[in-house]
């Protein structure tokens, strides 16, 4: 099952995450800059990882109660260890979280493309926030990667127009472009390795073209919204 790979995947991660996270940390302080609510008293973090996205969110409300979500239990207790107030901490799916309170804000930070179901999941988180705000990749993420191989070994991602045709009306969208050099392939893996993100799809085997591109290029293409 996805989840359990995923899980798996970032909770060997936990410790390395932050060295390799500089991408993530991007998204992190662009989506919060997105939002223009000028009091929040309650924020959910989904997706958590080691806490960043929150630790920005701090810096802009910081007498908010922060409740902490995360699908790995390692990832959580490094959140845990930097954030600086006490937070509530839940390790769950969040796609299958059932809400037992109302928040301000809910936020998730380059977590939902490992959804597998976004619309449902922005349908039933809108009925228990004031406002959603997150980041996911579209579809010309990893264009270079992909081109190295015969088979993509990444996810499929969609384009903007068919993630706004999915998730209906928003308040506000952006879209960023990011990227990352690598001497080489082996290069790309450790990134992915120390990220957590180093999931195939499981479409099909991968064969690389050639193993003499160089640099490789690792190029993001971000979708932020306040839904």
């Amino acid at each position: 099952m996805k989840k359990e790979m995923v899980k798996n995947s970032f909770s060997a991660a936990a410790k390395t995450y932050d060295s390799v996270a500089k991408i993530q940390n991007l998204s992190s302080r662009e989506l919060v800059n997105l939002i223009d609510t000028p009091k929040i008293s309650t924020v959910l973090d989904i997706g958590c990882g080691t806490g960043n996205t929150s630790l920005e969110l701090y810096k802009k409300f910081p007498k908010a109660d922060y409740t902490l979500c995360d699908l790995s239990e390692n990832m959580l207790q490094e959140a845990s260890y930097k954030f600086p107030k006490e937070a509530q901490i839940i390790c769950c799916d969040a796609e299958k979280y059932e809400f037992v309170e109302n928040y301000d804000l809910v936020i998730a930070n380059l977590c939902v493309q490992w959804f597998e179901d976004l619309p449902k999941f922005v349908k039933k988180t809108k009925n228990h926030c004031s406002e959603l705000a997150f980041s996911t990749l579209l579809d010309k993420s990893f264009a270079f990667y992909r081109s190295c191989f015969d088979r993509p070994p990444t996810f499929d991602y969609p384009s903007a127009e068919e993630l706004l045709n999915e998730i209906g009306p928003v308040k506000k969208f952006k879209i960023g472009h990011y990227s990352l050099e690598f001497e080489n392939f082996f290069a790309v893996a450790r990134y992915f390795r120390k990220l957590g993100a180093n999931l195939q799809s499981t479409k099909t085997p991968n064969t690389i073209k050639s193993q003499q591109k160089n640099p490789i290029i690792l190029d993001y293409e971000i979708f932020f919204a306040i839904v």
